[in-house]
């Protein structure tokens, strides 16, 4: 069974006992504190958007609620503060609210909306109808009678908190820290009287300041907070990170507070695994504040949005995932091959990575097989072409080399356009030294030429047959590669690998490359076969 078919199943078990009522609400939270990456994506939305659109499938209305925690306080790690002009600038806004930090870049109204933007601009290529609200907003609308209960409750949420703590928390504590009107920070009062009738707080800050002001302007304590949230949003479903599942932390905690101070059910939820990613060898948890990982912005730069959907979904939530944006184009395959396997008529084909497939599209899924030129091609074939060529000539050369034989439909146009577009982002940014395919020119050609002289000085004949063979050989793929296989049979071992160092560093400069064939095929015959005279010309 997929994984979230049991989830799904639960869900439906509960709304058949009457435990939650149709729309089923989800939720999921996080803080804006930094970059927000890809890793976001997973946990707190897919789970989600997938259990969505199985229950849809069977008649169940949903809604689904993303919670942006901008009343947090701003830690002010380093990583943070190295994004204004200077560590100094950004130290005065440590313990601030999120959303009180201004922009260190002045292009947003404040850090809040400055790092927001880019993940919140693409969500709905990765995922549909999410309502975005903040605890801003919440602390000023629909947390009021949670604050109120909190409040009245404050020696009871003590207890039930201290059973889960080493250091108890003392007579006195506050569940409600206020926002300092005078300093900015909040959490950092040495005294609290909240006011539940007027919604107000007294505090006494450690700066000095000593004032009075709306519930508006500050928040509950963490795990109490997130328990008012679910009852505000009336929320059923909510997948927390690893983090909070250990037994007593935070989602233990939170459950037990809603059921004994807001006398509600917590909702269902599954724990999921974090995201970490590979570069220049060296592989990190993505983090927000720490601002390790990348955006999906970047991502939608280099791969469709769908195939990092199907990585996420294709495994288990508590299941480790690594991603490395050197390895586009395997990913690319992966999704293909599940491609592949969705509209095949076979039913013992993997119904796991067809479920996958099938969820990894926010909106419909294509109806047809569509013609996707493989990834790895698109990263060489785009470097044999001028930018500025239509896709219809683009069409007219892939026919030419028998990668396509059938007419495209306009659909299929634009993800042709959109792949080669992401391949050629994906070379100048990410590609490994074998995807590096630009011929190099006649200066470097004379620069090289004493190497090649001497790697091919006893393979001229086979060389002047090679290029004989190509004048009249079908210009694709397969029909080159034949023309190779024949020439080098009766090579010895070394000096066909002589002879295929001789020919990458006459075309790239350098000993190694993709397959040889495919390469030749990218090319224009005029292009190889002109190559190939001035390098015995070199012999001569």
């Amino acid at each position: 069974m997929y994984w979230a078919e049991s989830l799904t199943r639960k869900i439906e078990r509960a709304l058949k006992d009457g435990s939650i009522e149709e729309p089923v609400r989800f939720n999921a939270g996080l803080s804006v504190s930094g970059l927000q990456h890809v890793g976001r994506l997973r946990g707190e939305l897919l789970i989600g958007s997938t259990l969505r659109k199985m229950l849809e499938d069977e008649g169940h209305p949903t809604e689904q609620y993303l919670t942006l925690y901008t009343q947090d306080e701003w830690k002010g790690k380093l990583p943070q503060l190295n994004q204004f002009s200077s560590k100094e600038v950004g130290e005065k806004y440590k313990k601030w609210p999120l959303t009180h930090v201004p922009d260190p870049y002045e292009c947003h109204e404040g850090w809040v909306e400055h790092f927001w933007e880019p993940f919140g601009s693409q969500l709905h290529k990765f995922v549909r109808d999410i309502t975005t609200i903040t605890t801003t907003e919440l602390y000023s609308h629909e947390m009021e009678p949670y604050v109120k209960t909190a409040i009245e409750k404050e020696t009871k949420i003590r207890g039930i908190l201290n059973k889960y703590r080493k250091t108890k928390l003392p007579t006195g504590w506050s569940v409600f820290s206020p926002i300092c009107e005078k300093c900015g920070k909040i959490g950092d009062t040495r005294e609290t009287i909240t006011v539940p009738e007027t919604y107000e707080a007294e505090y006494t800050c450690n700066c000095g300041h000593s004032g009075r002001t709306s519930m508006k302007n500050g928040k509950l304590a963490w795990r109490v907070e997130w328990a008012a949230i679910w009852a505000a949003l009336d929320v059923d479903f909510e997948a927390y990170g690893k983090d909070h599942a250990a037994p007593g932390g935070s989602r233990d905690t939170a459950n037990e507070i809603s059921k004994r101070i807001f006398n509600k059910a917590p909702p269902l939820g599954t724990p999921y695994e974090w995201v970490a990613y590979k570069k220049n060898g060296k592989e990190n948890v993505m983090s927000s504040s720490d601002f390790q990982g990348f955006s999906p912005e970047e991502w939608i730069e280099l791969a469709e949005p769908e195939i990092l959907n199907y990585l996420y979904l294709v495994r288990k939530p508590m299941k480790q995932i690594t991603l490395n944006l050197r390895l586009i184009p395997q990913y690319a395959r992966r999704f293909r091959i599940a491609e592949r396997m969705y509209f095949s008529k076979e039913e013992k084909e993997d119904q796991w990575r067809k479920k996958a497939y099938e969820f990894s599209f926010p909106g419909v899924v294509p109806k047809k097989f569509p013609f996707r030129i493989p990834y790895s091609h698109a990263a060489l074939f785009v470097q044999t072409i001028p930018e500025s060529k239509s896709i219809d000539e683009i069409i007219k050369r892939l026919k030419n080399q028998e990668i396509l034989d059938a007419e495209l439909s306009e659909w299929e146009k634009k993800l042709l356009k959109a792949r080669l577009d992401r391949a050629l982002t994906w070379v100048k940014r990410w590609a490994p030294l074998r995807y590096q395919i630009t011929l190099i020119d006649t200066e470097k050609l004379s620069e090289v030429s004493p190497r090649l002289s001497k790697l091919l000085k006893d393979q001229k004949e086979t060389l002047s047959t090679l290029l004989e063979a190509l004048k009249d050989v079908k210009w694709n793929n397969e029909e080159i590669k034949e023309v190779m296989s024949d020439l080098i049979a009766n090579l010895p071992s070394n000096a066909t690998k002589r002879f295929f160092q001789g020919l990458y560093l006459a075309f790239l400069g350098r000993t190694q490359g993709p397959r040889i064939a495919r390469y030749f095929s990218l090319l224009k015959p005029e292009t190889v076969i002109d190559r190939l005279k001035k390098v015995l010309d070199t012999m001569k």
